[in-house]
């Protein structure tokens, strides 16, 4: 039997990765729900609205805007209320509390709550602070915030289970494939690293051919890492739905639980960051991916302690004669360990 032709224009790492992969199944089972099963704790709500805002449909908008507008109003009103004056019905309000990942209503009260204290204790540690002639003192604060609430809802997003699962496949598959593409490209090059370090073998790529090569080379054996911020970019999707046919498990670490790489991943390592206005393209979404970069990595080495510890002090014996002594406050060489 032969193979069907290519379509016009498919370039020849389509053409690899489609194989006889219609004939094929896949190794596990599409996600069956968009959004996380551990709902995230109570916090800075009004922080965590606007990481996730740029991803929501037009009718959670409207109840998301409502509330960054109204804090403090919204801390007093029904479910009914806030539809009401937001425009939206009551359902919308629910679902904007489970697409932010809130157990509810209720919890979106408590944390608008949290929201406020915290402003009033900082009041100028907010991305509309910055205007024209924005002293460098209102700067710091601001950059300062959006990296503490990078760190703060990444960190309580994140799926301690998803890690486990993700850890458990690079212990399993010892080859790694990570893909990302602009701003998201140091990450990937820093996950790849690492994961050398820990012994899996990783590639990091911006190179969509390259990628499908490999993950027909490998066969199933590897796993792929997509970076990507939105998820929507279409080259990671492509290449996600791709490796998915060749029964490569795929981790999509994205912010976007709605977005279609997430749809097509095995895995889901979700990050929040908000950037817009002069800090669009700031670097607390990369701050956000570093996070998820070390928690994984840690996992993964810890699960065999003491050998990784023995690694680790062999590798720096073997870097360590092209390093320069420190000197102390008495001028004597001082032992140096670890990094750079």
């Amino acid at each position: 039997m032969t193979e069907s032709p290519s379509p016009p224009g498919e370039g020849l790492s389509a053409v690899v990765l489609r194989g006889r992969a219609h004939r094929r199944r896949r190794a596990e089972p599409a996600r069956a729900s968009r959004y996380p099963d551990r709902m995230l704790p109570t916090s800075d709500v009004l922080a965590l609205l606007r990481a996730r805002r740029s991803s929501l449909p037009p009718v959670l908008l409207r109840v998301a805007h409502f509330v960054l507008e109204h804090p403090s109003a919204v801390v007093d009103m029904s479910t009914a209320q806030l539809a009401s004056a937001a425009g939206a019905s009551e359902a919308a309000v629910s679902r904007l509390c489970e697409r932010i990942g809130l157990s509810g209503y209720p919890a979106l009260k408590s944390g608008l709550a949290v929201s406020l204290a915290r402003a009033e204790a900082r009041p100028t540690a907010n991305v509309a602070a910055i205007d024209e002639g924005t002293d460098a003192r209102t700067v710091i604060d601001v950059v300062a915030r959006s990296h503490e609430d990078a760190i703060q809802l990444t960190a309580e997003g994140l799926d301690p289970e998803e890690v486990d699962a993700v850890s458990e496949m690079l212990r399993r598959t010892r080859t790694a494939i990570v893909y990302a593409l602009a701003s998201s490209s140091p990450v990937a090059e820093d996950l790849a690293r690492k994961l050398v370090m820990a012994g899996v073998t990783a590639t990091a790529t911006s190179d969509r051919h390259l990628a499908a090569a490999l993950i027909a080379r490998y066969e199933g054996r590897c796993g792929l890492i997509v970076i990507s911020t939105t998820g929507y970019t279409q080259d990671s999707v492509s290449l996600a739905e791709a490796a998915r046919l060749h029964d490569t498990p795929v981790v999509a670490v994205t912010s976007d639980p709605e977005s279609r790489l997430v749809r097509a991943a095995t895995h889901v390592l979700r990050t929040s960051a908000y950037e817009e206005g002069l800090r669009s393209g700031g670097t607390s979404d990369r701050i956000a991916q570093l996070l998820v970069v070390d928690v994984l990595v840690t996992v993964l080495r810890s699960a065999d302690h003491h050998a990784e510890i023995a690694s680790m002090h062999r590798m720096d014996e073997a870097v360590g004669p092209w390093k320069l002594p420190r000197r102390g406050p008495s001028g004597a060489p001082e032992a140096r360990s670890g990094g750079d």
